[in-house]
């Protein structure tokens, strides 16, 4: 770094010279800080997600089972349904960064498809994964 008694033998552009020099450092300092990943993790979740929640007999509804955080989790069985036969229609995953906040999503699909007019009662599902139960 040049000093103040250094400057004054440089000449009049020394000024110039020094303040480049210390806006280049500033600007390699906030690449470097950019460059460094800032990801974190979110916390591990599970929920359901139904399509349509609402249709007549012999339509199809999707229902989404998402894992997130959870590592691969296989796609579990589903609960017997009075009159609505499900059938596992596929899986996939999903990966997003939102606010430097990193997930990935296992996502299970299954297929609902009523024989009867009425309510299906989809029962809450209790999943224990990684020696932690899910609701």
């Amino acid at each position: 770094m040049v000093g103040e008694s250094d400057m004054a033998n440089l000449g009049p552009g020394a000024g110039l010279v020094e303040s480049l020099l210390a806006a280049s450092r500033r600007w390699k300092a906030l690449l470097l800080a950019f460059m460094i990943p800032l990801v974190v993790a979110a916390a591990p979740s599970f929920r359901a997600e139904l399509e349509e929640d609402s249709i007549a007999a012999g339509d199809m509804a999707t229902l989404k089972l998402i894992f997130t955080d959870l590592g691969n989790v296989q796609a579990p069985a589903l609960p017997e349904l009075t009159n609505c036969p499900a059938q596992f229609a596929g899986s996939g995953s999903q990966i997003s960064i939102v606010n430097f906040e990193r997930s990935t999503s296992i996502i299970h699909q299954y297929v609902l498809q009523p024989k009867v007019p009425g309510i299906v009662e989809i029962p809450a599902m209790a999943l224990e994964i990684n020696g932690h139960r899910y609701i």
